[in-house]
C-alpha cells in the first residue's frame, strides 16, 4: 500500500521519483519509495535519520512544514550525496505527515532536473499528504485490532481448557487426581486424569478435553483393580 501511495504522490504532480519515511521514536525510516536507482533505495532502506537539514526529508521533520529546493547542488546545507550521486536528483520537494501537528513522517519528491515545482503541485502534494496520514492510521488502528482479537481468542481457548479440568476433577462419581505433564517439543500442557468409578469399582485413565487447547479427549478402557476394600 506504501508503494502506491509514494508513486501517486510522484505522478500527481509530474515527479521522476518519490519516499515515504515514518517516525519510529526518535528517528525516521524510509518504508517505500518509487523509481529510485537500486543502489540508492538499499541505502536508504538500511538507514535511518533524525530530524536535521542535512537532507530534504530530514529538514521537513524537522521544521514540520513543506520544504521545497530548487537545487540541491546549489544548497550548502545539503549533506546526503548520494542522491546525487546516484540517484540524480536535483529538485526536491519534502511535505511532513502530520497528525494532531505532531509529525509522523514525510513524503518527499523528486526530479532529476532543475525545475522547480508550482504552487498548484505543491498543494496537491499536500492534499495527498493528509490522505496518506489517514491510510497509515487506518491500518494501524486495524492491525491493532487484530492483535486484540488474537489475544482474546488465546485467552478465550485457555479459560475453556481450564473450566474443563475443573469440572473433570469436581464429579461427584469419581475421585480424581490431576496429573500435569509438558510435552516439551509443542511446549504445550496435556491434562492426564486418573479416576476411581464407584460403579465399575476400576481406574480409569482420560486426556482433558483440551488440553489448554491443544489436544482432543482420548479415554482408554476401565483397568481393573483389586477391590479397595480388600486393603491392596
Amino acid at each position: 500500500m506504501l508503494d502506491t501511495l509514494v508513486e501517486t504522490a510522484a505522478r500527481i504532480c509530474n515527479g521522476d521519483s518519490a519516499s515515504l519515511t515514518i517516525r519510529e521514536d526518535e528517528v525516521y525510516r524510509y518504508v517505500a519509495m518509487f523509481a529510485l536507482a537500486e543502489e540508492f533505495y538499499t541505502l536508504l532502506r538500511n538507514r535511518t535519520f533524525t530530524p536535521s537539514r542535512g537532507s530534504v526529508a530530514g529538514r521537513t521533520a524537522l521544521e514540520g512544514k513543506v520544504v521545497h529546493v530548487a537545487d540541491i547542488t546549489a544548497d550548502p546545507e545539503y549533506r546526503l550525496a548520494e542522491a546525487v550521486t546516484m540517484a540524480k536528483v536535483r529538485t526536491c520537494l519534502g511535505v511532513p505527515l502530520l497528525r494532531d501537528g505532531v509529525v509522523i513522517g514525510t513524503v518527499t519528491v523528486n526530479r532529476q532536473r532543475v525545475e522547480p515545482f508550482t504552487e498548484r503541485q505543491i498543494e496537491l502534494v499536500q492534499t495527498f499528504a493528509d490522505q496518506a496520514v489517514i491510510a497509515i492510521e487506518n491500518v494501524r488502528l486495524f492491525e491493532a485490532e487484530q492483535q486484540r482479537t488474537r489475544e482474546l481468542s488465546e485467552s478465550l481457548e485457555q479459560q475453556t481448557a481450564t473450566s474443563d479440568v475443573a469440572v473433570c476433577c469436581s464429579s461427584d462419581s469419581v475421585s480424581s487426581r490431576v496429573r500435569c505433564c509438558s510435552a516439551s517439543n509443542n511446549r504445550a500442557f496435556s491434562i492426564a486424569i486418573s479416576a476411581w468409578s464407584r460403579k465399575d469399582s476400576a481406574w480409569a485413565i482420560s486426556t482433558a478435553p483440551k488440553a489448554l487447547g491443544r489436544f482432543p479427549i482420548s479415554v482408554s478402557k476401565p483397568i481393573h483393580s483389586p477391590s479397595r476394600s480388600s486393603g491392596k
